[in-house]
């Protein structure tokens, strides 16, 4: 398993997490499930060089991401960290 807080060398300039209720469907930037509308989620934003980023992600896979990596994974890389693939929904449908 490669994830934890210590494999990182650079740090972004600024880094917020905030708990929040979706407003509207939106995409774990995980497992690539569908968030429903009025799912609290994990909302993410780092400013690194310069550049902003934004993502969020699923109550589910912030869970895994607690237990399994510390918190710390790369985003977007959880699965492959702890080894693992989640079931992607929507490679399926455009495989149709």
């Amino acid at each position: 398993m490669e994830c934890g807080c210590d494999m990182y060398l650079d740090q972004p300039e600024l880094y917020d997490e905030q708990i929040r209720r979706a407003a509207k469907p939106y995409l774990c930037v995980e497992c690539r499930e569908v968030i429903q509308k009025g799912e609290s989620h994990l909302y993410s934003s780092c400013l690194f060089d310069g550049l902003w980023s934004h993502w969020r992600t699923c109550k589910a896979c912030k869970r895994i991401g607690n237990d399994l990596c510390g918190g710390c994974w790369e985003v977007g890389g959880l699965w492959s960290a702890i080894g693992m693939s989640p079931r992607f929904p929507l490679d399926e449908q455009s495989a149709g």
